[in-house]
């Protein structure tokens, strides 16, 4: 059998489903659009096209030892950055319960290894809080918080931006999974980034799929890629193995032509 549900749940929030399809495993929000996938002989291993192009931001900040990670899902992420990256804390802020039992039992997420942690948050009270981001602040902050109907609604607002931004590391580096289904959101999440970070905002759609990646900096990334990231893109592709010149290749920065073309 191709496909197997493995665990349904439903609640006031929504339905979480776990799907087995071939050699993944796969988390359902209520929707056809999968959450995170992870293949469970190696999950640090990036299955979905959208969270390989997230983890484009490591050209910008190649070794990130501060992670917070806003959305848990099925802890794709947690496993790629653990596995990558092994002087690199990483954090998690997740709001539901029921996703946090479901990456640890279904996806095999160790939330008991000493580089982890989960906090069983919102997400927006979570980073407004005093005291919550490290010292030094957060070097890679990866939004990517979603429910049935795509991104959160509270993670596409220039106070979510505002937030963020006060919690990185001067050169800190913000990744946010958007979508591009929704001309007007989409558009708005971008300006509202460009308003709290300055530009350039660059953007990088999966190839054939609707998940737009975008990239800001607290100190502002580079106006044009030059030598530097070429050089990281190789270097990273080399040791981690996604297609990182190719990103770098495909990464635009903002403009509103863009999704002019788009949605004509």
């Amino acid at each position: 059998m191709d496909r197997k549900i493995l665990y349904r749940h439903r609640d006031d929030e929504g339905t979480i489903e776990v799907v087995q399809e071939r050699d993944a495993r796969s988390l359902y929000f209520g929707s056809p659009s999968k959450q995170s996938s992870v293949r469970p002989d190696a999950p640090h291993e990036l299955v979905l096209p959208y969270t390989r192009t997230l983890t484009a931001a490591l050209l910008f900040r190649p070794e990130p030892r501060r992670i917070l990670l806003v959305g848990l899902g099925g802890g794709a992420l947690a496993h790629f950055f653990l596995h990558h990256f092994p002087e690199a804390r990483v954090e998690a802020v997740e709001n539901r319960a029921e996703v946090v039992a479901v990456a640890r039992d279904f996806f095999a997420l160790p939330l008991d290894h000493p580089r982890l942690t989960v906090h069983l948050r919102e997400a927006g009270s979570f980073l407004a809080e005093p005291g919550t981001a490290p010292r030094e602040g957060w070097d890679l902050i990866v939004a990517d918080a979603y429910n049935s109907e795509g991104p959160d609604p509270a993670t596409l607002l220039e106070d979510f931006y505002q937030r963020c931004r006060s919690g990185m590391h001067p050169e800190g580096v913000l990744a946010a999974n958007l979508w591009s289904s929704r001309r007007r959101r989409l558009r708005a999440a971008l300006d509202a980034m460009e308003r709290v970070f300055g530009a350039p905002v660059y953007r990088l759609q999966a190839r054939g799929r609707a998940n737009v990646s975008a990239f800001a900096g607290r100190g502002g990334l580079p106006a044009e890629p030059g030598p530097t990231l070429a050089d990281r893109a190789r270097s990273l592709e080399e040791r981690i193995g996604l297609a990182y010149e190719r990103y770098l290749a495909d990464l635009e920065p903002n403009r509103r032509t863009w999704l002019d073309a788009i949605f004509p």
